[in-house]
């Protein structure tokens, strides 16, 4: 059931079992075009995706229009648009990236004979996808029927030392995302349970999560608990510090359960003990013998004389 407030617990527990994503565990994964396949190594274009040092993860939206009826207008959707897809890849010595992907757009054009190619010839499958910590892929996205759309310019500077990075933009008819992996067990923001139990230790978990111990130590019934897990050196005597506290806690109503099934126990006896003195009363209760005698009685004090 849920209860309101900040739970230091829940969250805890939320970040060790789901993790969290890191931005730098990514690869886009570039198949060639038909019409670039024998033109363009796929040697090449796995150099390339190990280039790409930045990605831009789309989004997508609802297409509407307004329809209105009565009162304000209504926006009703009539189909789905989506972003480009930006990213920057880091030059080789040769900028031979540049060039493979300008011949991938005068494939598409021809610029001397301005004929252009055929759809599915210069179309291809895009993989956008997301890697744990240790190398297990957790989530993919697919671009559907992509093909370069430009290439941006690339900045040269006698005072920059920097790598040259060239923008690339592009477009695709439509992304579908794949289920994400089910995560189980313990997973730590840096991936594996081992990490985990490393990073609950660290100095960097007790900094970071102080403030939200100071904030359930004021607003929750359990913030001395809480508290454990930031003023004892390690997860494990802050769990036993726990369980002691929650025991603690727990054999007190355990207790007075125990203390009233007792005197309810107590108090259901009684009755049960007079309805069995009860029960023997009336075993000893013989109303036809009694009547017996009483008509014995009568007709001695009433008949004597007659029979003598």
């Amino acid at each position: 059931m849920y209860k309101p407030g900040f739970s230091v617990e829940d969250f805890r527990n939320g970040i060790a079992r789901t993790g969290l994503s890191r931005a730098n565990k990514y690869v886009l994964k570039i198949s060639p075009p038909p019409k670039l396949v024998g033109k363009l190594e796929s040697r090449n274009l796995e150099e390339i995706f190990l280039r790409i040092d930045t990605v831009e993860l789309p989004g997508k939206s609802l297409a509407t229009s307004e329809v209105k009826y009565y009162g304000p207008p209504r926006k009703s959707p009539y189909g789905m648009t989506y972003e480009d897809l930006n990213c920057t890849l880091m030059l080789s010595a040769n900028i031979r990236e540049r060039y493979i992907f300008s011949q991938w757009m005068n494939a598409i054009y021809d610029y001397e004979t301005a004929r252009l190619e055929y759809f599915e010839n210069y179309t291809t499958d895009l993989e956008f996808i997301t890697y744990s910590e240790d190398g297990n892929p957790l989530a993919t996205t697919k671009f559907e029927e992509a093909y370069p759309l430009s290439i941006g310019a690339i900045n040269f500077a006698y005072s920059n030392e920097d790598v040259a990075r060239m923008p690339l933009t592009f477009a695709y008819r439509k992304w579908v995302e794949t289920a994400p992996v089910k995560l189980s067990g313990a997973v730590s923001p840096y991936g594996s349970l081992a990490n985990a139990q490393q990073y609950l230790s660290s100095e960097e978990y007790g900094n970071s999560f102080e403030r939200f111990i100071n904030q359930a130590e004021s607003n929750s019934p359990f913030g001395q608990i809480a508290s454990g897990f930031a003023k004892l050196g390690g997860v494990d005597a802050s769990l036993n510090s726990v369980v002691n506290n929650m025991s603690s806690i727990l054999n007190e109503p355990f207790s007075a359960v125990q203390d009233f099934g007792n005197k309810i126990t107590a108090s259901l006896n009684e009755p049960f003990k007079e309805f069995g003195n009860l029960q023997n009363r009336i075993s000893q209760f013989n109303p036809v013998s009694r009547l017996q005698s009483q008509a014995n009685n009568f007709v001695k004090k009433r008949f004597g004389g007659l029979f003598g």
